[in-house]
């Protein structure tokens, strides 16, 4: 886990996806009202903003069909690809691992360039594809998920860690301390039929993304986004800094971990709620989000965790993404969050 100068109370920001085509109107509505600005994944532009797409460039033995929006494994220079891959990743050739389209992240960095030096943010996030959701997505030759291809997964959980890594030191040069979310929608259907992943190898494919990041740029605070149920005790072990979850529809089940949330926050870890939906409206009463969050809270509490703990180490959060919603409900997500933080803190929380 991440050591470094801790988050203030009840920091917003968000998931990545986001409505807009013009990406400065995005991260100016961002800057507006997020205390942790994040680059928007301007997903209407096209597939090249997909984040399963987006992260593929560079990885070994793929091939990217923008036009299908599929990635694909194939069996030809197999080694030849592995060995490439591997001598720049053990050069730490972080360019070789950017992003090929990422608009938003170059916005919102020129954005922040021009902002006066006591304006500018002191942590600014961003987000990769997670490494299972990406092993779930992509398919072999013969159609299976190549998150089954053991030496494969390997070499692409370290490639996403090190696109993750070139990320944080890009925001770190423009001053500020990196955050790195891993999506992991995937996860949302860990232990069902319908998902034949063991736990270890979750656990093995994160870590070596978690390793690939903190090698090269060690300051940089690490998340896991599931937007689903999910097993939270898993998540709460993974050694993520910050586990991102859908405290609006699934508290009730998140919470059902007391134990293993302690321990995760007494290492120095954090909780980002999901406490504003972002796959139906938006209360038009901001208060039925405070009743949601707080009852949260006092349940954590009364099984034994530790309040401050949860005030100094929690922060807010859209449910997921925002890619889906009109303009005016992603400025709506944000207005949501921006109350619900000065209204906790207004209580004491």
């Amino acid at each position: 886990m991440t050591h470094q100068p801790g988050l203030p109370p009840w920091q917003t920001t968000g998931i990545g996806s986001d409505p807009h085509s013009d990406p400065g109107e995005a991260v100016r509505l961002i800057l507006a009202r997020a205390t942790v600005p994040f680059w928007p994944q301007l997903v209407n532009l096209g597939p090249e903003e997909d984040m399963v797409l987006q992260c593929a460039h560079g990885l070994p033995c793929l091939e990217v069909d923008l036009t299908a929006r599929r990635v694909a494994a194939h069996g030809e220079r197999r080694e030849d690809e592995l060995l490439r891959f591997y001598e720049r990743a053990l050069a730490g050739d972080l360019d070789y691992f950017a992003l090929p389209s990422a608009r938003g992240l170059d916005a919102l960095l020129a954005a922040v360039a021009k902002l006066p030096p006591g304006q500018a943010p002191r942590f600014l996030k961003g987000q990769v594809v997670g490494p299972v959701t990406f092993g779930t997505t992509a398919k072999d030759e013969a159609g299976r998920d190549i998150i089954h291809d053991r030496e494969l997964m390997e070499a692409c959980s370290q490639g996403l860690g090190l696109k993750a890594a070139w990320q944080a030191r890009r925001l770190r040069q423009a001053g500020a301390s990196p955050i790195i979310f891993f999506d992991e929608p995937s996860l949302s259907g860990f232990g069902s039929a319908f998902m034949a992943v063991e736990q270890g190898t979750v656990l093995r494919l994160l870590g070596l993304a978690f390793a690939a990041v903190r090698e090269l740029e060690p300051g940089a605070l690490l998340g896991v986004h599931c937007c689903g149920n999910s097993d939270w005790a898993m998540l709460l072990e993974s050694g993520a800094d910050i586990i991102s979850f859908d405290s609006w529809s699934y508290l009730d089940a998140f919470c059902l971990y007391p134990k293993q949330i302690a321990a995760h926050l007494e290492r120095g870890g954090y909780l980002a709620w999901g406490a504003v939906p972002t796959t139906e409206p938006v209360p038009d009463d901001f208060g039925l989000l405070l009743a949601r969050l707080t009852g949260g809270l006092r349940a954590l509490e009364a099984a034994g965790v530790d309040a401050e703990l949860l005030r100094r180490h929690s922060l807010l959060t859209p449910s997921c993404g925002m890619g889906l919603l009109d303009l005016a409900g992603a400025a709506r997500v944000l207005e949501a969050l921006a109350w619900l933080r000065e209204a906790l803190l207004a209580a004491g929380r």
